[in-house]
């Protein structure tokens, strides 16, 4: 029940970022967060009224509770983006300001990362190596009542790309369609969403090959 001022949650693993930082707000606004106590902003936000949010004194709360999520920062030019960084800076500690960025605008996350670092905490989630989304397809294709062997789940990363969300999705896609107690290479092949990298590649293979009809 100890939080500090300013969270900084980012990184190109989307699931994780969305997923703690839900509990995080719940950590700090509890469950049901009011009206009072709770601000979220998104998109292209009013700084006046991102300001006055952080301003206000918690009602019947220990903790002022404003999140930030998808911002366009790419929107705002350098005097929007200092004095956003200023109003970052001098809220009160009363107010717990969670910052989620799930993209990689690198400039956004280096000046705020300066702010986190005096006043509170830095968290990074980066794309999970091979063994350890593997590791999680089986596991959601077992949620699903499905198996799956380490070289078709390597094959399914190789098709769909590292991106979590993603990857649920076509396990629990494909464990909805397929036939046996094993999700197959068939399988996988008949169904998974390729994304573009494999198409280039796949692309680039035939022409290399001489396989004009592929």
């Amino acid at each position: 029940r100890k939080f500090v001022p300013f969270y900084l949650i980012f990184g190109e693993e989307q699931m994780y970022i969305k997923k703690y930082t839900e509990k995080l707000v719940t950590a700090v606004a509890g469950k049901e967060p009011n009206d009072f106590n709770f601000h979220t902003f998104s998109g292209d936000i009013d700084l006046d009224q991102f300001a006055a949010s952080l301003q206000i004194v918690p009602f019947m709360s220990e903790y002022n509770c404003v999140l930030l999520s998808d911002v366009f920062f790419d929107n705002m030019n350098s005097d929007d983006l200092s004095r956003f960084a200023e109003i970052t800076k001098n809220s009160p500690d009363t107010t717990v300001l969670i910052l989620s960025i799930p993209s990689k605008n690198k400039s956004a996350i280096t000046a705020f990362k300066k702010i986190a670092d005096k006043k509170g905490v830095v968290c990074e989630f980066g794309i999970l190596t091979q063994v350890e989304l593997e590791k999680f397809i089986a596991k959601w294709a077992n949620e699903n009542g499905k198996l799956i062997s380490h070289i078709n789940a390597a094959k399914l990363i190789s098709y769909c790309g590292k991106d979590m969300n993603l990857l649920k999705n076509e396990v629990n896609k494909i464990s909805a369609y397929a036939k046996g107690e094993e999700i197959t290479l068939e399988d996988i092949d008949k169904l998974a969403t390729v994304n573009l990298e494999s198409k280039i590649f796949a692309l680039s293979d035939a022409v290399l090959n001489g396989n004009a009809e592929k």
